[in-house]
């Protein structure tokens, strides 16, 4: 799904609320992806301190824990306009995510990788 022009700006913002909150450029980061799997919108880690940023529709029960576990501050930045839908699937990700210790989380990674690499197969032009 293409982003929205208010999601793009809601960033922007959150890119400047890290810069005035005295991250540099080459530590603020976009879509970021935490060791659960969380895709962040802006993010800002410094040796001091992590401070995550998600705009637009969030949903702060299970998902907003796990946030928490990765990150010092968590910010967030809704839309204007109200919530559209709810993928209720994806709330119950977070919360069997929020059950998880860091280990298991890093077994069920190297477990999903290890089924994509056997699932994968080179074509016969190039085996030969």
């Amino acid at each position: 799904m293409p982003e929205s022009r208010e999601h793009r700006r809601l960033k922007e913002e959150a890119i400047e609320q890290l810069r005035r909150m005295g991250f540099h450029d080459d530590e603020i980061f976009l879509e970021y992806r935490t060791v659960e799997g969380i895709r962040v919108d802006v993010v800002g880690i410094s040796p001091e301190r992590r401070v995550a940023i998600e705009c637009g529709d969030t949903y702060k029960g299970a998902r907003h824990r796990i946030l928490e576990r990765s990150f010092d501050t968590v910010i967030y930045k809704p839309y204007t306009t109200p919530r559209r839908n709810v993928d209720y699937g994806r709330i119950q990700r977070y919360e069997e995510i929020e059950k998880m210790s860091l280990q298991e989380l890093v077994e069920e990674k190297e477990r999903r990788l290890k089924t994509v690499m056997c699932s994968f197969r080179l074509p016969r032009t190039l085996l030969h």
